[in-house]
């Protein structure tokens, strides 16, 4: 399943920065030649932001498979196909990071066949840090995600806010993607999950530690 699997990584094209990745970035052709060992990889510009991070990268991760089938646990190991799959990206991504200490990933990316999962950064170099702990997160809490709601999960967002919604005045402020921080707090991740659903009632918030999905005062017209 690895070598199906498919991998997207994209960094701001800025004016008046040298556009040649090869001279923004250190060891890039060695680390697309090891992410092609297991996966189709692509490495492009994309479109500056207002006030964009010149290091920051985009990534996505496209697996041919189900979300449910992903977390299996393969034939022969308590680890799920989906910790097999990322660790491939993680091993490169660890030695280019190495030759580029400044290297961020802003946005990740995970697209399954019927579902995509979106990390976004809440600060420096989180999502790296994060990433093994988040894909053991989403095995642990799946059944939660999927035991009160009939439909299928349409889109995870990982964080979406750090506080409780108790208003609908409150609900205005959900899937709004945290500022990111200087601290080095990384616990953000493990407060609330926001989710899509293919149905009317569409939305949900996954509270991580009380290990509830509430959906009732989420109604997509507010939104």
């Amino acid at each position: 399943m690895i070598k199906e699997s498919s991998i997207k990584i994209s960094y701001y094209d800025v004016v008046g920065i040298s556009n040649h990745s090869f001279n923004r970035f250190k060891r890039l052709d060695a680390f697309q030649y090891e992410l092609n060992n297991y996966y189709s990889s692509i490495i492009r510009k994309r479109a500056g932001g207002v006030t964009p991070q010149i290091h920051d990268l985009f990534i996505e991760i496209s697996i041919p498979q189900t979300l449910a089938n992903s977390l299996a646990s393969g034939s022969s190991s308590q680890f799920s196909k989906l910790n097999f799959v990322i660790q491939p990206f993680i091993k490169a991504y660890r030695e280019f990071k190495k030759a580029n200490p400044q290297v961020d990933i802003e946005e990740l990316i995970i697209a399954f066949e019927d579902c995509s999962i979106i990390v976004d950064r809440v600060c420096p170099h989180s999502i790296y840090n994060q990433l093994e702990n988040l894909i053991d997160g989403i095995s642990e809490n799946y059944h939660l995600m999927t035991g009160c709601n009939s439909g299928q999960i349409f889109e995870i967002f990982i964080p979406v806010y750090d506080q409780p919604v108790t208003s609908i005045k409150a609900v205005s402020q959900l899937l709004e993607p945290l500022q990111i921080n200087s601290s080095n707090d990384q616990t953000d991740y493990y407060n609330y999950w926001g989710i899509y659903f293919d149905t009317q009632d569409n939305c949900a918030v996954l509270d991580l530690k009380n290990k509830k999905l509430t959906s009732d005062i989420l109604q997509p017209q507010f939104l």
